[in-house]
């Protein structure tokens, strides 16, 4: 079997499709239960409302020509969250690709050591935010132009009868990826270090050879010329300048201050991200509870990791002779990864941010991950001289990234999936709510999302009114702004903006919800009948009497909404959906309805004491509708099986008895067995 494998030889075209594999065993898995995260709201948004005109005023105030990206790719990718997952792996593979190929065109000897740099690339484990398509569609779509223009402009020495050819192909990829975004701009810079590499395989004087580099170099140093008096000098005077590189300006005008206070911060980023990112992943303990995906995502990393072993050691189209890499390659490509590394983290130091700044900082890693991954593919090439001893260890960590990319992937999952519920458990408790309607919860319902992207993601649930150009609903927390108390004897008027996104309310029009409160199975929409409940917060209870219900409206909304193409289907009716539609009819005084749902409920099996519907609070509707159509012995069961789970609701459960003026000996039992106060 070694001997059959040892004389296999593969074409140059197998590379980039194992890459594919791995990209697909990584990131391709889950893709089907993925959506929508973070600001992807918020551009799909802008599309749905306005139209693709509309990105150009969305992006006008930091990044004018951005919105190109959009306008060609939405009507391509669409406005369901598949496409643009499936363009996002494809750019991510692409942008590995394009990698390989350009230390291909600079080393050409180098077969090896390039296809595990690839591998170490498309799967380096820093960057968490692959899932979030929309948003980063951007900067993958960057990193496979950028990559790409370093790989032509090696093509263009190499080849010199299609130089010019191959030219024009790197610096149009080059004027593409600077008009999207900054992310690679500091890394443009790294073209004269590979230029010297190349110039220096023929032409050994210094002179000689910076003036071959620098010539080489010259349109690629036009682009730059006008970019940068684009960026800095244009855009400024035009009021643009979002992005200011602050650190950068108090190193010309304070260097020795400022190098003292974020060097530190700027070192901790290296190291997190050349180092202690693959660390991290080496200490990673089992979980607590060891779910069947996470067998199946160890099971795909085994098996992948096994893959890339036998096609390194084996594929014998990657043959660099009997000798490892020359000393000089291996020199030159660690000068060219650190180099790529701090380029790569320019752009975030300039302007004051760090990857380790918050959860979604690990953006600003991105540029800089090809850099990181060429210097542990030479580690690897240097410490050990085996080839299957290299390709072990390549496909070991490779097959440690593609577990830990698979086990952020399924985070995501489980966050899309509770977006899901809330949105629809949201639309059935209020299938309407009235345009200028300000929408309060205590804190953010979903982890790391943001305010202005659920509150996108609220545009898009209900029928916005014509013509406007104004946002219908915002979202705001009650913490930190309001953790006193939310001020009950004066209006408070809301007004926020973000690019081109406004909305503007007041507290005499606003909703108080909560999601995921302890001791709830459902969302809640607020109103006083909550005011005795035990386990909201004093503070949200304090946002509760401008709650208007008023706000809702119990008329169908627009037809097709919610859109199924942004939310899905609507979900099967479990627990949640007769808990909404009763707590509705309760708010309409529909007792009818609400005691039907209750029946079709009760009929499913669901009780007090099952943990799907173990909440009292949410069988208060069902109990205040069978009271109020007379079937006695239904509520008062209902209410003291309801108190057997939590016996913190007797207060809430006697009130409601006592307002019961007509329950008769069925009501002073039931409220004899909570133990209510005469």
């Amino acid at each position: 079997m070694s001997l059959l494998l040892s004389r296999v030889r593969l074409r140059s075209w197998s590379l980039p499709l194992a890459l594919l594999l791995a990209a697909v065993a990584a990131f391709g898995v889950l893709i089907p239960w993925l959506g929508f995260y973070w600001d992807d709201w918020a551009k799909i948004l802008v599309a749905r409302l306005w139209g693709l005109g509309a990105y150009w005023n969305y992006y006008l105030e930091d990044r004018p020509l951005s919105s190109w990206t959009h306008i060609l790719l939405t009507p391509i990718l669409g406005q369901a969250p598949l496409g643009w997952h499936i363009f996002d792996l494809l750019m991510r593979w692409a942008s590995a690709a394009a990698f390989w190929w350009l230390l291909r065109g600079i080393w050409p000897k180098a077969r090896y050591l390039a296809a595990g740099a690839a591998f170490l690339f498309l799967l380096y484990p820093i960057f968490t935010m692959q899932a979030i398509a929309v948003t980063f569609h951007q900067q993958w779509l960057q990193y496979a132009l950028f990559l790409f223009s370093l790989g032509a402009m090696a093509q263009a020495w190499r080849q010199p009868r299609r130089r010019l050819l191959y030219t024009a192909l790197a610096l149009a990829a080059s004027v593409a990826q600077l008009s999207v975004t900054e992310y690679f701009s500091p890394g443009e810079l790294i073209r004269l270090l590979l230029l010297w590499f190349l110039a220096g395989e023929g032409e050994k004087r210094f002179r000689n050879r910076l003036a071959l580099t620098l010539k080489t170099y010259a349109p690629y140093a036009v682009v730059m010329v006008i970019y940068l008096v684009y960026r800095f000098v244009i855009l400024p005077r035009l009021g643009v300048n979002a992005y200011p590189p602050v650190i950068l300006s108090s190193l010309i005008t304070d260097p020795i201050p400022t190098i003292k206070s974020f060097a530190p911060s700027a070192a901790r980023d290296a190291l997190l991200v050349i180092y202690r990112t693959w660390y991290r992943l080496a200490i990673l303990t089992l979980p607590a509870n060891i779910t069947p995906f996470y067998l199946i995502s160890i099971a795909i990393a085994f098996l992948s990791g096994a893959g890339i072993a036998l096609y390194l050691n084996f594929d014998r189209s990657l043959d660099e002779g009997n000798s490892p890499a020359e000393s000089r390659t291996l020199l030159q490509m660690v000068i060219f990864g650190l180099g790529a590394t701090f380029l790569g983290l320019a752009p975030a130091w300039a302007t004051g941010h760090l990857v380790t700044e918050d959860f979604h900082g690990s953006r600003y890693a991105l540029p800089a991950m090809y850099g990181a991954a060429l210097i542990w593919a030479v580690a690897v090439e240097w410490l050990l001289r085996n080839r299957l001893q290299k390709s072990i260890v390549l496909a070991g960590l490779a097959a440690f990234a593609i577990g830990f990319h698979l086990q952020v992937a399924n985070d995501y999952r489980w966050l899309w999936t509770d977006q899901l519920e809330a949105y629809w458990q949201l639309a059935w408790r209020a299938p309407y709510i009235q345009p200028g309607t300000a929408l309060f919860t205590e804190q953010e319902p979903f982890p790391n999302q943001g305010l202005f992207s659920t509150s996108s993601a609220l545009n898009l649930l209900y029928p916005q009114p014509a013509g406007s150009d104004r946002l219908a609903y915002y979202l705001y927390t009650l913490r930190p702004r309001y953790n006193d108390g939310f001020p009950q004897n004066r209006t408070v008027n809301f007004t926020t903006r973000f690019r081109s996104l406004a909305f503007s309310g007041s507290s005499n029009r606003m909703l108080v919800f909560q999601n995921g409160v302890t001791g709830s199975n459902c969302l809640w929409v607020l109103d006083n009948s909550y005011l005795d409940n035990p386990v909201l917060s004093d503070l949200i209870k304090s946002a509760i009497p401008k709650s208007d219900l008023s706000l809702i409206s119990n008329d169908p909304p627009a037809r097709g909404y919610p859109p199924t193409d942004l939310f899905g289907r609507e979900p099967a009716h479990t627990w949640c959906y007769y808990f909404e539609k009763a707590d509705l009819a309760r708010q309409m005084g529909d007792w009818t309805t609400a005691a039907a749902l209750g029946d079709q409920a009760r009929k499913l099996g669901y009780t007090p004491s099952r943990s799907a519907s173990d909440s009292p609070q949410e069988w208060l509707p069902f109990i205040e509708a069978y009271a109020h159509l007379g079937r006695w012995q239904d509520a008062a069961q209902l209410t003291l099986s309801a108190y057997q789970q939590d016996n913190r609701y007797q207060h809430e459960f006697c009130q409601l008895w006592s307002s019961l003026s007509d329950s008769g000996e069925e009501g002073q039992a039931v409220k004899s067995d909570l133990s209510c106060s005469p």
